[in-house]
């Protein structure tokens, strides 16, 4: 599928960035729009992906400011029967994108962190195709960010 490791992991790294940019924009818009995730997710991840922005809707939210992202590093990589799988090591900067309320006041929590480590899945199948983001977690160890 991929020349090599670099390759795949570079790849997975664009992906993982339209996903992010994607998901800003749909809180800028309070929440509407969440199928445009289809594009950047798994069917499994879009699932949870879209309800996460219900929060906003509901709430009568909407973000503003983008989300950073750096320190894009390998867990690991995986290349078998047709399909790759990419773990990494993400630091999302949030410093600079809130949640403001219908009178345009800061709700974003005070205690919220900044700079939150991650790990993210992305796979790819057949060759050609781009990656998808799968899955993220918060990484419980120490942080890297």
């Amino acid at each position: 599928m991929f020349a090599s490791d670099e390759e795949a992991l570079a790849a997975a790294e664009v992906a993982y960035r339209k996903y992010v940019a994607v998901s800003d924009q749909i809180a800028i818009d309070g929440g509407a729009g969440a199928e445009r995730l289809a594009d950047t997710v798994t069917t499994e991840y879009f699932i949870t992906g879209q309800s996460d922005f219900v929060f906003y809707q509901e709430g009568n939210l909407r973000g503003i400011g983008i989300t950073g992202v750096d320190t894009f590093r390998v867990q690991a990589i995986q290349q078998e029967l047709g399909r790759t799988k990419v773990d990494a090591y993400v630091c999302l900067r949030l410093q600079d994108a809130r949640t403001i309320d219908a009178n345009q006041k800061d709700v974003t929590p005070p205690n919220r962190e900044n700079n939150l480590p991650l790990v993210v899945s992305l796979v790819a199948g057949s060759p050609g195709n781009n990656f998808l983001v799968d899955g993220g977690e918060v990484w419980t160890g120490p942080n890297f960010c």
